[in-house]
């Protein structure tokens, strides 16, 4: 694996925290304490670019589909990817959203 130096800004209490990990011998280094983080975070990038790809597989979205998406989780942040005879996947940033959804509509989450 090769590695790239980069510089970020972070509030002082987050530098601290990692900080703390690191001589706590919790993380190799600070460096090695931001890369967990960023490793173990999804790829929304690449995500964003699948789900693209897969509304537009669907002939995309109507807006009655997404309004309905939306007022089931009550969130801003998801999509409807395919709404076909009550079955729909629909992908969501909150766990927590899970218990809103009724598992006899025969929703996918991702």
């Amino acid at each position: 694996m090769s590695f790239r130096r980069i510089t970020i800004s972070v509030p002082e209490e987050i530098a601290a925290k990692a900080q703390r990990a690191a001589d706590a011998g919790q993380v190799e280094s600070v460096s090695a304490y931001f890369a967990g983080l960023a490793a173990a975070e999804p790829d929304w990038a690449q995500a964003q670019e699948i789900l693209d790809q897969m509304i537009e597989e669907a002939a995309g979205l109507d807006d009655a589909a997404r309004g309905w998406a939306r007022s089931v989780l009550e969130a801003g942040d998801i999509d409807v990817l395919l709404v076909e005879k009550l079955r729909a996947t629909v992908v969501t940033s909150d766990p927590h959203d899970l218990h809103k959804l009724d598992p006899a509509l025969g929703l996918v989450v991702v």
